[in-house]
């Protein structure tokens, strides 16, 4: 047996877990994913219960509902209020989070990478220079701050801040 064999690792083995710094629940599965613990519902018939307030997020039950409250939600909620019947798209809706999180102090927050260094968000490489340099990339951020100032309105991160740390290290930064 070759020693790539040997040291195979089994299918289905986790080999590394961590929380999202951020998450969205992408649109189209909004009714049937927890938005705090990711449960699926498989009962077509029978989506999760939604937020009455925003009509966004949705739970498997109070306690994944109160423990997202108590994390973003309340924030976030109020911004999915006041644009409905808009819906941000699933990227501002993730940046949305990442500036609630970030506005919380998670940008220190550490996870355990493998080989046990510690990383934080504001470990990210932003990327900055390759990014204003792309046509493409700018049109896109430009598009996607527009949206990001109509859900924070007034307490919109500065678009330099954004496109400096903010939206270009996730974008570059993001598999």
């Amino acid at each position: 047996m070759s020693e790539a064999k040997k040291n195979a690792i089994p299918l289905g083995t986790t080999i590394l877990r961590c929380d999202p710094f951020a998450h969205v629940v992408k649109m189209d599965k909004l009714a049937y994913v927890c938005d705090n613990c990711f449960e699926e519902s498989h009962d077509d018939e029978q989506p999760f219960k939604k937020c009455t307030r925003c009509k966004v997020a949705h739970y498997c039950g109070v306690k994944c509902q109160k423990a997202s409250w108590r994390d973003l939600h309340k924030e976030e909620c109020e911004y999915l209020t006041r644009v409905r019947p808009n819906m941000p798209t699933d990227t501002a809706r993730l940046m949305a989070r990442i500036v609630l999180r970030l506005r919380k102090g998670g940008g220190a927050l550490a996870v355990e990478a493998p080989g046990g260094e510690r990383r934080r968000f504001d470990d990210l490489q932003s990327h900055r220079r390759e990014m204003v340099k792309d046509r493409g990339r700018m049109e896109a951020f430009d598009a996607f701050f527009l949206v990001v100032k109509e859900c924070f309105g007034d307490a919109t991160p500065q678009k330099d801040e954004m496109l400096g740390e903010k939206y270009v290290a996730t974008a570059m930064n993001s598999v």
